[in-house]
């Protein structure tokens, strides 16, 4: 049961289904539409300014990674990434999902050869910040692999 918050009446999911499906079509118009509205405010591409300031973000953290490694994937579920990325944090690492384009853009010239093409999959960089060993980040995405 919910209850709603300013009065202390219980509602039942089911019962609200059944009423707005007895209701007129302007509600369910108003629903899709809000739904829609939702949909696109979540989905909205980036304007110019913020591909701007994610760019110089992506050089600022190339450039503070001890080790920085870039991963290519595909076809891996969201709740094993989050998994990969709490493992990597665990030993002072972390675990990024970058926007290709802006990437590659903002990094012309700094990874030779990787391109658009090559990258065709969604890309991942791997930072290290671990002062002891910089490579335990990839050591994680080893044994997760196995």
């Amino acid at each position: 049961m919910l209850y709603c918050q300013r009065q202390q009446v219980p509602i039942n999911p089911a019962e609200v289904t059944q009423f707005i499906a007895k209701q007129s079509c302007f509600l369910h118009i108003l629903c899709r539409f809000c739904a829609a509205f939702f949909y696109f405010l979540v989905t909205m591409p980036l304007l110019k300014a913020q591909k701007k300031e994610l760019a110089v973000s992506y050089l600022q953290q190339l450039q503070q990674g001890r080790n920085v490694a870039v991963l290519s994937f595909d076809k891996i579920p969201v709740n094993e990434v989050n998994k990969i990325r709490m493992n990597i944090a665990d030993v002072n690492g972390s675990l990024q999902v970058v926007k290709k384009r802006v990437f590659l853009k903002a990094t012309a010239g700094t990874f030779d050869g990787l391109t658009l093409e090559q990258a065709n999959a969604a890309v991942m960089l791997l930072y290290s910040f671990n002062e002891e060993d910089e490579y335990a980040p990839l050591k994680v995405i080893g044994t997760t692999l196995k």
